[in-house]
């Protein structure tokens, strides 16, 4: 399953991302700074690079993803 978590650097994102990864699913995950791109990508989320307030970048993920956190 593809799933777009927002948070996935912080500090509950980072875990439930990684879970997820564990566990199979394809993660995208919403950060906010390139410089947590990387600690994201290391565990295997692909990150996007964004905000809350960043609503196409949402609504994209949102469609293309069958889950979202």
């Amino acid at each position: 399953m593809k799933v777009f978590l927002t948070g996935a650097a912080g500090y509950i994102g980072g875990p439930v991302g990684s879970l997820l990864i564990k566990e199979g699913h394809e993660v995208y995950g919403l950060v906010r700074s390139e410089a947590k791109m990387e600690a994201v990508r290391q565990i295997g989320i692909q990150p996007v690079l964004g905000g809350l307030d960043d609503t196409d970048i949402l609504k994209q993920y949102a469609k293309a993803c069958d889950a979202v956190i």
